[in-house]
């Protein structure tokens, strides 16, 4: 009860702390150092600990008693997206992308495990992360992890646009994209729509990835 307590407070606290941080940026105010703050109360060390260390290093002091701890993951992720939108939008996009990748890594942890978290609407987040990496030069695994996100979050056009870019440059991931038009096609004509994929364009892709298969 005292670590669900303790949890409870941390996202309640973090949550206050984003709005500050968004309302801060509508007032065109330096958001840098109330992230840094926050880094420091969150966790104990400062952005430049944070963007030094690495990932695996990092995913261990975001554990509880061994475990990945959801909300620490989706706190972290966060204020890495806030940060790197600072560097994006000073056109400093090496410092941006290095914390935009870090951002989705961590999140990927979260997401992909189905590690509990209460704070739940993280991957309006991850997705944001996701949408920036697809503007860099990315390794294929990394392409295909996004693609994943996409497909399981429900947002299947984003999916399409990755899919294509990974065959563009391996065309063995046709495969992977018949598969993934034959499980739409198993989608409600609504979530299709939601994901901006209707049911036909559905149809006419895989139909021409089957005729190039046959080719």
């Amino acid at each position: 009860m005292l670590k669900n307590d303790f949890s409870a407070k941390m996202c309640e606290d973090f949550i206050t702390l984003i709005k500050e941080i968004k309302n801060l940026k509508e007032l065109n105010k330096d958001t840098v150092s109330i992230i840094d703050a926050s880094y420091k109360k969150f966790f104990g060390f400062g952005s430049g600990f944070v963007n030094k260390v690495s990932e695996t290093d990092l995913k261990e002091m975001l554990k509880t008693n061994d475990h990945i701890d959801g909300n620490k993951c989706v706190i972290m992720a966060s204020l890495l997206i806030e940060e790197a939108n600072i560097y994006n939008q000073i056109d400093e996009p090496v410092e941006a992308f290095y914390r935009y990748s870090k951002s989705f890594n961590i999140f990927s942890e979260v997401f992909f495990s189905g590690t509990e978290t209460q704070l739940n609407d993280y991957t309006n987040y991850m997705s944001l992360a996701a949408d920036k990496l697809n503007e860099f030069e990315i390794s294929n695994p990394q392409k295909e992890q996004i693609f994943n996100f996409y497909s399981i979050s429900g947002e299947y056009a984003k999916a399409e646009d990755v899919l294509y870019d990974l065959i563009d440059s391996d065309p063995t991931y046709k495969n992977k994209a018949i598969f993934f038009y034959d499980d739409l096609l198993k989608k409600s004509d609504d979530a299709l729509e939601k994901g901006n994929l209707p049911r036909n364009e559905v149809i006419d892709a895989l139909d021409s990835l089957q005729k190039n298969q046959k080719s």
